[in-house]
């Protein structure tokens, strides 16, 4: 299967909801299924409190790099590339994910190359 550029291939649910240009993402549970509603929203919605944005950040990591790791090799562009590693301290009980985003851009303009 060739690559689809398609923001939806990495982010389920994405569209653009009118001129302006706002981005909206449809069930965002399957896009992102680590994060709650409550920790999404900027105002929260209940009276427990407001969204996290690092719990958002880390869902939306985790997630794209989760389905292009899924894709299969054919399926995956060449020119963008996502890494993950992981760090434990077994002292603590914690650990480190880091997300790695790699593009291959023009100099001049920071453009995308295409395929």
């Amino acid at each position: 299967m060739p690559f689809n550029a398609s923001p939806t291939t990495i982010i389920p649910g994405w569209s653009l909801t009118n001129t302006d240009q706002d981005v909206t993402i449809t069930n965002f549970a399957t896009a992102f299924p680590e994060l709650s509603v409550t920790e999404a929203n900027p105002d929260g919605y209940t009276e427990t409190g407001s969204g996290d944005v690092r719990k958002v950040l880390f869902a939306m990591c985790k997630a794209m790099y989760d389905r292009y790791n899924a894709l299969a090799t054919d399926a995956k562009p060449g020119k963008m590339a996502l890494f993950k590693s992981i760090s434990e301290n077994t002292t603590t009980g914690e650990r480190a994910e880091t997300y790695t985003f790699r593009f291959n851009t023009e100099i001049s303009g920071i453009e995308v190359i295409a395929e």
